[in-house]
């Protein structure tokens, strides 16, 4: 065989070979561009799901944690509301206990100043009384003075008359008399007046058992 024909020969078997090899490698390159799209969408989806998943795990999550939140307030605003109630329900009660107190501290002392009025009414009718006892005591002594006095006096007062009944005249009588009654006119009219006994007999410089007497006479006969 000459050179010419080993060539051809050896560029025969390289196009045979190139007419196997050259498809298959344009099938490799297909199917490496198909597997290249699938990829992309693959990881495409897979990228949506893993957003889908992320969305959901977050919207949960979120979900979770204001439920969380809300019963936790809900807890909170509870207690807080039990707190203020349990406050509002014992500040309700001071207040009543304090109302009784002022009640029975505003009764009381109505009662004792009730009692203080009776006690001022007592004090002033004891007072009265010592007055009256006292002007009662100071009138009842100047009568036992005078009737001690006339019964001092009464023996030599009679022995006087004697004398003077036998040295005198008759015109002496009607005079005597006549200041008698006059005396005795004075006594009444100042006893209408409302002057007591003690005062009459002062001023008339009389003795009290003299003007009790004459009183006595004049209202015994009128009644």
């Amino acid at each position: 065989m000459s050179a010419i024909e080993i060539a051809l020969f050896v560029l025969g078997a390289v196009f045979f070979a190139a007419s196997f090899v050259i498809p298959e490698m344009r099938a490799n390159e297909k199917d490496a561009a198909i597997s290249k799209d699938e990829m992309k969408k693959m990881l495409n989806e897979e990228l949506k799901n893993a957003q889908k998943q992320m969305k959901d795990t977050v919207s949960e999550t979120v979900s979770y944690a204001v439920e969380k939140s809300d019963r936790s307030l809900e807890r909170v605003s509870n207690e807080k509301i039990m707190a203020l109630s349990e406050y509002s329900e014992t500040v309700l009660e001071e207040i009543g206990k304090n109302h009784k107190e002022a009640l029975f501290l505003y009764d009381m002392l109505n009662d004792k100043e009730e009692d203080l009025k009776n006690t001022i009414r007592k004090v002033e009718q004891i007072r009265q009384d010592v007055n009256e006892l006292q002007s009662s005591g100071t009138e009842a002594g100047t009568v036992v003075e005078e009737l001690s006095f006339q019964t001092e006096i009464q023996p030599a007062a009679d022995n006087l008359d004697d004398n003077l009944a036998e040295g005198s005249n008759d015109t002496d009588v009607p005079a005597a008399d006549n200041r008698k009654r006059n005396r005795n006119e004075q006594i009444l009219s100042l006893h209408k007046q409302g002057e007591s006994n003690v005062s009459i007999a002062k001023e008339l410089g009389l003795g009290v058992g003299e003007v009790k007497l004459v009183i006595d006479l004049f209202e015994g006969a009128n009644g």
